[in-house]
């Protein structure tokens, strides 16, 4: 009889959603939803309703990009300043802390789709790619396979810098004295070291954090040594992979803090990562008004139980 009522009022949930849907009104279609959802979240007529709910929200209401705070926006603006006084300077990566990517990294972590720090990195890649063209003209190979790795670092799918990878290994080769810098012993053990520790922080869950003992963190370790390892790319795609998939479950259950927290996350391993940058309208969708229907519905806990119980006497 409990699991019944449960049911009937799922169901009683899903037809109320059905009829606001088709009324056009969102407000209630998402507060249905929302407290359907609370008293059976695995109900499949419910589930089924969420995209005619979210394609609601957005033909009447245009998703807005979160605000950002005066402070975070004085933040941004002096990031962003000296990002570009430093690549005036030429301290493209260099020195650490204090670079031009340094800065524009910062400055993404404020507000994500900053196309002034998008377009920063990407005139740092394409100066190292310029750099890399100079040393190979110059048969400087070990310059060139500086320049490429720092490049790569900063870009890792720029175009100009892929085409000039098989050159600079061209050019490695002719330099007979000179081996590629993962040859070396010492090189070899920091590499193994830092994938066996990259794949321990992946399978803990420790994607980004904690700072300096993450996945993340130890794959791009592996990446500076060897800047073509498959395993390091490999392992980085399957952090952002992972970032999406959180992503989508907070959106589908309307936690917009989360769901915002781990596509900020991803889209820092991999601002260009398809899956992630399809989520962020979704993401802003869920920001209002939905929000503040599942905090209604949180708040009410007690009230709830009260009415279920009440159905069953």
């Amino acid at each position: 009889p409990a699991k019944t009522g449960l049911t009937n009022i799922a169901n009683r949930y899903a037809e109320l959603t059905s009829s606001a849907i088709k009324s056009k009104n969102h407000k209630k279609a998402s507060l249905y939803l929302a407290r359907g959802l609370e008293v059976a979240p695995k109900s499949k007529q419910l589930k089924s309703l969420e995209i005619s709910v979210t394609a609601l929200q957005k033909s009447v209401q245009t998703p807005k990009k979160p605000s950002i705070s005066a402070s975070n926006r004085k933040k941004l603006i002096s990031y962003l300043a000296k990002a570009g006084s430093r690549l005036n300077e030429d301290k493209l990566t260099t020195p650490k802390g204090d670079s031009a990517y340094d800065y524009y990294r910062k400055a993404l972590r404020i507000d994500p789709d900053s196309k002034p720090a998008r377009t920063g990195l990407n005139k740092i890649a394409n100066r190292y790619a310029k750099l890399t063209s100079t040393a190979i003209k110059n048969k400087n190979h070990k310059r060139a396979s500086t320049y490429l790795a720092r490049g790569i670092g900063v870009s890792p799918k720029n175009k100009r810098l892929m085409a000039l990878k098989p050159k600079v290994a061209a050019l490695q080769k002719k330099g007979g004295k000179s081996k590629p810098t993962t040859r070396s012993a010492s090189n070899r053990k920091k590499l193994s070291r830092y994938l066996a520790s990259a794949k321990n922080r992946l399978r803990d869950d420790k994607l980004t954090t904690p700072k300096g003992d993450s996945a993340y963190h130890y794959y791009q370790k592996a990446l500076r040594i060897d800047p073509t390892n498959n395993s390091a790319k490999s392992g980085m795609k399957h952090i952002a992979d992972r970032y999406a998939i959180l992503t989508s479950a907070a959106v589908s259950r309307y936690d917009h803090a989360r769901a915002s927290m781990y596509l900020n996350r991803g889209l820092k391993v991999d601002p260009s990562h398809k899956r992630l940058r399809s989520l962020k309208t979704k993401v802003r969708a869920i920001d209002t008004p939905s929000k503040r229907f599942i905090k209604q519905v949180k708040e009410q806990p007690k009230r709830m139980v009260n009415k279920i119980e009440n159905l069953l006497d």
